[in-house]
């Protein structure tokens, strides 16, 4: 796993240890695991420059800029914004989903707090925090796109929610038992770490404030972004077919796709491994029984070994993929035919 390049990413270095490399042995490290995994996917160290414009030195700018772990699959807030504003669906991660997964694992976690050890129920508040500046960004982002004050308003409503979150992660470090720390990490050191970025966060929201606030009627009544129910951020359902080699040399790629709104697209991405830098897309076509199929021609595969996955984006247009972003494409290795 990255490590990522703020303090509070520093300080992980007291829980990781515990999570990596480990099955999982209660639902609460399940979850707790789960919202590492997710944040690695999201923030990647470098963290992204600051934005132009108003306010482009703070901390939630640069937050707002960073970039994604894996930019063909996993969508950054900056492409968010883009994207919304151009009414145009994906299929890959978006940041509005692990907003919602976050606060899904978060509370999973902290229902069961008087169970739960120390290092999930603070994973747990980490999760709360980032789901809610994720938020915050995405409003960011489209206030520099459409310049519209409202976006900026949202943005500093959602950052004062994440400043709270972030007392609570702070809050959550220093009530740590320090004989559970890490032996190789001073556990006074860590929450001074935490602290110091919580006076960052505050620097940060009192500069939004003195941009935006306090904002005009008029502009309070303007709509803004705001984050859909959890159900609707659920893509279809993807189910791999084994694949088949017909007489030609050519690859059937198949895959059973279902969704309630029925699925609107359903596209193949492929390469071959050796060598090739980017993947290619070809269309699939619907069968029975829910059933997308693909087949790339002997051409598109003499090499040997071919990897893909599989996008779809809903009738309601929520995506997703198979794999899952995060793990590595599925990997055909076969015999070329002469």
């Amino acid at each position: 796993m990255r490590r990522f390049p703020t303090a509070l990413l520093l300080a992980l270095a007291i829980v990781l240890p515990l999570f990596a490399g480990t099955a999982a042995s209660t639902p609460a490290e399940a979850a707790a695991q789960a919202i590492l995994q997710r944040l690695d996917l999201h923030l990647r160290a470098p963290a992204g420059q600051p934005a132009s414009g108003l306010s482009g030195g703070n901390p939630l700018s640069r937050y707002a800029a960073g970039a994604t772990v894996d930019p063909l699959r996993v969508e950054s807030a900056a492409e968010y914004a883009r994207r919304t504003l151009a009414g145009a669906p994906t299929a890959r991660l978006t940041p509005e989903a692990t907003g919602a997964f976050l606060r899904e694992q978060a509370a999973s976690i902290l229902a069961s707090a008087d169970q739960a050890p120390a290092e999930p129920r603070l994973i747990a508040e980490l999760g709360r925090y980032h789901a809610r500046r994720l938020e915050a960004a995405i409003h960011y982002q489209l206030f520099l796109r459409s310049q519209r004050l409202a976006e900026l308003v949202a943005a500093t409503y959602a950052e004062k929610d994440a400043v709270e979150h972030w007392r609570a992660v702070v809050r959550s470090a220093e009530a740590r038992p320090a004989e559970s720390a890490d032996p190789g990490v001073r556990p006074s050191r860590v929450a001074a770490d935490w602290r110091a970025e919580l006076g960052r966060l505050e620097a940060s929201l009192r500069d939004l404030e003195e941009q935006c606030c306090p904002p005009d009627a008029s502009v309070l009544q303007e709509k803004v972004w705001r984050p859909r129910p959890a159900g609707e951020l659920t893509g279809p359902a993807i189910s791999p077919v084994d694949p088949q080699f017909g007489p030609d040399g050519g690859v059937r790629i198949a895959a059973r796709i279902r969704a309630p709104s029925g699925v609107a697209v359903a596209t193949l991405r492929f390469r071959a491994a050796s060598g090739q830098s980017g993947f290619a897309s070809l269309p699939m076509n619907k069968g029975a029984d829910g059933e997308h199929t693909a087949t790339l021609p002997s051409s598109l595969v003499a090499g040997g070994t071919l990897e893909y996955f599989i996008e779809a984006i809903a009738g309601g247009g929520a995506g997703a993929s198979f794999p899952e972003p995060g793990a590595r494409p599925a990997t055909l290795r076969f015999t070329p035919r002469p």
